[in-house]
């Protein structure tokens, strides 16, 4: 018992002596906020890389294949917003590379669709495009945008 006691007094001393030298929260030294490590990007799926080159020059060219589309979207893309489109993106300059950027959460899509956006890189600017295809293939949503923002 007597070892159990001058225990626990010594652990109270040396509570009380380390207080006394241990610096207070205010005057701890501050410290940098850790910077988290970026996610790295999911892999590119080349199946898909390909299908947003052949769109991007498609809608840049305003000759798309209607056949890729749905029927929703082959609506949605009359020949004003192709001929629009096409005026806006020709103004970019030839095609000179294309950026995986990753995967995106889309609404509206049917399960199972997976949703891609890229960062098209021309000789006279940029351009992001996502565009969601369905799992029999069909092209479900395309979309051009200045930045990720806008999506």
């Amino acid at each position: 018992m007597r070892f159990f006691v001058a225990l626990m007094l010594a652990v109270a001393v040396s509570a009380v002596a380390f207080s006394a030298v241990a610096p207070r929260p205010a005057q701890a030294r501050g410290h940098a906020t850790p910077t988290p490590a970026p996610t790295p990007l999911p892999p590119e799926e080349p199946a898909a890389t390909k299908v947003a080159r052949q769109q991007f020059v498609a809608w840049q060219l305003g000759t798309l294949d209607r056949s890729r589309y749905t029927d929703e979207l082959n609506g949605l893309a009359d020949a004003d917003a192709v001929t629009h489109t096409s005026a806006a993106l020709s103004q970019l300059g030839s095609l000179q590379s294309m950026e995986w950027l990753g995967y995106r959460a889309a609404a509206g899509v049917p399960p199972g669709t997976k949703t891609y956006v890229y960062r098209a890189h021309c000789s006279r600017g940029t351009v992001l495009i996502q565009f969601s295809i369905q799992p029999d293939g069909k092209i479900a949503g395309i979309i051009f945008r200045d930045n990720l923002t806008d999506f």
